[in-house]
């Protein structure tokens, strides 16, 4: 009940004016008594950049559909090196034709662009390598991966030079074997590389190597795309259930004739998020407490823990809303228009397990009935990047509502009296955001703002 008063609470202060003055209600209905409403924020908050937790990859379940993968290497001065290195289980398609005496023209990955991860310097081409798993790819003991794990390989099997393209209007790279003989009219920008054309000769040539899935990955493995090289720059590549993402094995039968068989590409995906703070001016400031500024990252990147301790001294007072305020620092040496600001970021809080759940001012928005759109949580809950005018200065900034749990923390349910910021989708995204958290900076310091009913 506590929760949904809460977010009956936010929608009405949505609605009324708040400052440190009476506000009369109801008139004539209340016996022209008056409510005052009081405004705060000065209780103190501290905010520390700590490492972010593993996520979770891949669930060998149904019902596990991630989308984005980022792939490539960024290495910056202020948050160090990032990479993403994508693993790819193959599956068989549909309607498996007949191979005997055919012979190989070209094997092909073929795996649509997902603009939602692209970052870094957008104009550069990226040099992939693809490698062949040392082992095959299903044979791991545990029923979810998760972001930190590797999986070994060694041997390179495919190499493209690839710039992303993600609008329909742009040209279409093929960078595929003996593409002039195959007529190709491609639905979306998708990231191509060809691969030793002997694999897909030998499964050509012994059709017990498809007899099912298991003996198809024994076969192949699985692979591995890497970036080889450092060009600052990240694409996306969409390997959803639905992307279409597939091996591709061109062909010419005994009769003359071309033809193409589609493998289901990425039904087991994984990707290896790593990082590497040494020598950035992230590093010297992880757990560092009242540091200049606090550092959230997407990917595997850190998280922002922020201190709520204060909130204890507003213990039997009447609580209408709880604002979490925090402001974008500019950094000298960064560049805001390679590394833009991370959109949507949550708020999350370690639960007696140690584990991250998200705060109740989020979950409990599809409890009464909200759709968990961007928009509802940006309407309801903040966490969205956005440029204030105050006063004829623009300051970027983000705003979370946080009122339900701050009545958690008062009422004993949350014993860690802190919010966790992480960013909205983290191992799907890619961009990273630094924060002010000087707290003696008035202007930019982290603020709480409350708002107080006197009955």
């Amino acid at each position: 009940m506590n929760k949904l008063l809460g977010l009956l609470a936010i929608a009405l202060m949505s609605l009324i004016a708040c400052n440190k003055d009476a506000i009369e209600l109801g008139v004539g209905l209340l016996d022209n008594e008056t409510i005052d409403v009081n405004f705060t924020d000065t209780l103190p908050v501290t905010l520390t950049t700590v490492l972010g937790d593993s996520l979770p990859t891949f669930r060998n379940t149904v019902f596990f559909d991630s989308k984005t993968h980022p792939l490539g290497r960024i290495e910056d001065p202020i948050f160090g090196a990032s990479e993403g290195i994508i693993y790819l289980g193959v599956s068989k398609g549909f309607g498996l034709p007949d191979f005997e005496n055919s012979t190989i023209d070209s094997f092909v990955i073929s795996i649509p662009f997902d603009s939602t991860a692209r970052y870094g310097d957008l104009t550069v081409a990226q040099n992939i390598d693809v490698f062949q798993l040392d082992e095959p790819f299903f044979d791991f003991d545990a029923d979810t991966l998760f972001s930190n794990e590797t999986f070994g390989f060694t041997n390179v099997i495919g190499n493209n030079t690839i710039r992303a393209r993600y609008a329909d209007t742009d040209s279409f790279d093929l960078g595929i074997v003996q593409a002039d003989t195959i007529a190709i009219v491609p639905q979306r920008q998708t990231f191509r590389i060809a691969i030793d054309p002997s694999l897909g000769q030998t499964i050509l040539d012994d059709s017990l190597i498809v007899e099912s899935d298991t003996t198809l990955l024994e076969f192949l493995k699985g692979f591995v795309l890497k970036t080889n090289g450092t060009t600052n720059s990240m694409m996306g590549l969409d390997l959803s259930n639905t992307s279409g993402s597939v091996l591709a094995i061109y062909f010419t039968d005994d009769g003359g004739a071309k033809n193409v068989y589609n493998f289901r590409l990425g039904d087991i995906r994984h990707i290896n998020l790593a990082h590497d703070y040494t020598g950035s001016l992230l590093e010297s400031e992880i757990n560092l407490p009242n540091p200049q500024y606090a550092y959230i990252q997407s990917m595997g990147g850190t998280n922002i823990e922020v201190d709520l301790s204060s909130v204890q001294s507003l213990d039997n007072k009447l609580i209408n809303r709880v604002q979490l305020e925090v402001t974008v620092a500019e950094v000298p040496g960064d560049d805001i228009s390679l590394y833009p600001n991370i959109p949507n970021i949550f708020g999350s809080f370690r639960n007696d397990n140690g584990d991250l759940e998200l705060i109740s001012d989020l979950s409990t928005l599809a409890e009464v009935g909200f759709e968990l759109t961007l928009d509802n949580i940006g309407a309801f809950f903040g966490g969205i990047v956005q440029e204030i005018d105050e006063n004829g200065v623009i300051y970027t900034r983000y705003n979370f509502n946080i009122t339900n749990h701050v009545l958690e923390i008062l009422d004993g349910e949350i014993s860690d009296p802190s919010v966790t910021l992480v960013a909205f989708s983290k191992q799907e995204r890619t961009q990273r955001t630094i924060l002010h958290s000087d707290i003696n900076i008035e202007e930019t310091k982290p603020k709480l703002k409350v708002v107080l009913t006197d009955p």
